[in-house]
């Protein structure tokens, strides 16, 4: 129930759904952010191991986020089966391809606690995707539409903190997937 709630207060369905001015990718971004942010932060669905920060981005500072982190990588596009014209001289473009990584980044005293946090994020994360085939029917100005999400694979890496503080270990995981469009 939360979730429908929030899909509906945040206006991924209907009128904003289709707000002028942003292209599909950048609308993407922000409905992963905004989300999963809302979804596995404070507040959200999950009583424990909340998302405290989430950010777009290529890199981010460990020392001055707060953890758990998400970041969104999507930085590169597909474009796949084109097919037209139709409608006068316009292509069709279906299996247009927006790779995304789904990072998320957490701290414990333990090995084995980063391990298993790491493991819990990446479910959130494939659950969050599960439950959104085709992300709340998102569109771009130009029709462009989400046809369906695929996810690739996930990974989880640990390692000892680096930064300062001696917090104990860092537990990453890595769920990949493409967000599959037409237009």
């Amino acid at each position: 129930m939360k979730r429908a709630r929030r899909l509906l207060t945040h206006g991924w369905i209907g009128s904003q759904a289709t707000a002028a001015g942003y292209a599909l990718w950048d609308k993407a971004d922000d409905y992963l952010k905004t989300n999963l942010l809302d979804e596995m932060g404070n507040g959200g669905d999950y009583a424990d191991l909340t998302i405290q920060q989430a950010d777009i981005g290529e890199v981010y500072d460990p020392d001055q986020v707060s953890y758990p982190f998400l970041l969104i990588r999507g930085l590169s596009t597909n474009y796949v089966d084109s097919t037209g014209p139709h409608s006068g001289s316009t292509l069709h473009y279906d299996g247009i391809g927006y790779p995304y990584d789904i990072i998320t980044v957490c701290v414990a005293t333990t090995q084995a606690t980063a391990t298993a946090n790491a493991k819990e994020l990446a479910r959130r994360v494939r659950e969050f995707i599960r439950t959104r085939p085709a992300l709340g029917a998102l569109r771009s100005t130009d029709t462009e539409r989400v046809d369906y999400v695929r996810l690739r694979d996930a990974q989880i890496q640990i390692r000892g903190y680096a930064g300062q503080g001696g917090r104990g270990y860092v537990g990453t995981s890595l769920t990949r997937l493409i967000i599959y469009s037409g237009v």
